[in-house]
């Protein structure tokens, strides 16, 4: 059983085009938390929320303009146990003038000590996985096989390439004996 995905993200739209409309995003947005520091002084998160109450987005700002966003959306996972936590998938995107500092891994990193837990939508760059092994090495990072209902710290490449296989970083507060295919 494949995770449904609530929101795609178009990857063939140029860089442009995405950073106009994340500004035009933040304008729109009105329910914005309080500026959060991140490990450069001269950048913070922001946290808002969509009008949808199943998606989350953190904004990065430079100077006060939106450079850049992780939003999560609420995966439906009713393939676990009621009780597990709450799934979300990441999508990202930062301005490549301000890439290569980690930014978002600081997005990430913040979400994941508020308690978030992600699964990875299978559709991810190189860099991407990089940024989520190394996301692994702090928090608890595991591989689902929805569908022979399997969860392991490593599959081997054949299975990780496999329909229906994610990564799964897991959130402060909850662990992985959350985790419970219902039958």
């Amino acid at each position: 059983m494949a995770i449904r995905h609530l929101m795609e993200v178009a990857l063939d739209v140029s860089d442009h085009t995405i950073s106009n409309e994340t500004k035009s995003w933040w304008r729109r947005l009105p329910n914005k938390g309080a500026p959060i520091k991140t490990s450069h002084p001269e950048y913070f998160i922001v946290p808002a929320m969509s009008k949808k109450a199943d998606v989350q987005v953190l904004f990065i700002l430079f100077n006060s303009t939106p450079i850049g966003y992780l939003v999560m959306d609420l995966d439906l996972h009713e393939v676990f146990e009621s009780g597990a936590p709450r799934l979300y998938t990441p999508h990202m995107y930062l301005d490549k003038a301000h890439r290569g500092k980690g930014l978002l891994y600081d997005l990430h990193e913040w979400a994941l000590e508020s308690g978030r837990c992600f699964v990875s939508n299978g559709i991810h760059t190189p860099a991407a996985h990089a940024l989520w092994q190394k996301l692994g090495q702090k928090f608890p990072l595991f591989w689902i096989d929805f569908k022979a209902e399997k969860i392991a710290k490593t599959f081997d490449q054949q299975t990780r390439s496999r329909d229906g296989v994610e990564m799964l970083l897991i959130g402060k507060g909850h662990s992985i004996s959350q985790f419970k295919f219902s039958r």
